[in-house]
């Protein structure tokens, strides 16, 4: 549900300064092809909705292709611990809730967890 005020941070659509040979990402941001426009503005609602969400930055597992971004809603995120290295706050870890879903063999309508 969009919450009030969200779409005035939108107002106009946010530019971007990629590094060079980089600019494919700002088309296809996630693995599912969200372009980093849509992603900005959903990360955006989601933590102006809950006040924290993460993004991690991945690769496809072979290792080839670009590297994109996954959002987890805060509800996702079931734990984590920080640490001071120096004068630095680091997070050392992470626990995420994530679910697999596989097709049934019977039914090609269903899927299960």
């Amino acid at each position: 549900m969009p919450i009030a005020g969200c779409a005035a941070v939108f107002r106009r659509d946010p530019m971007f300064a990629l590094p060079a040979g980089t600019e494919s990402i700002e088309q296809a941001f996630t693995a599912d092809g969200l372009d980093l426009t849509a992603f900005a503005s959903f990360t955006t609602q989601e933590t102006l909705t809950t006040g924290r969400m993460g993004i991690l930055v991945d690769v496809p597992p072979d290792g080839s292709g670009d590297p994109y971004a996954a959002a987890y809603s805060a509800e996702m995120i079931v734990n984590w611990r920080t640490r001071m290295i120096g004068s630095d706050l680091v997070l050392t870890r992470v626990v995420l809730l994530e679910t697999a879903y596989t097709q049934d063999p019977d039914d090609p309508w269903v899927e299960k967890p």
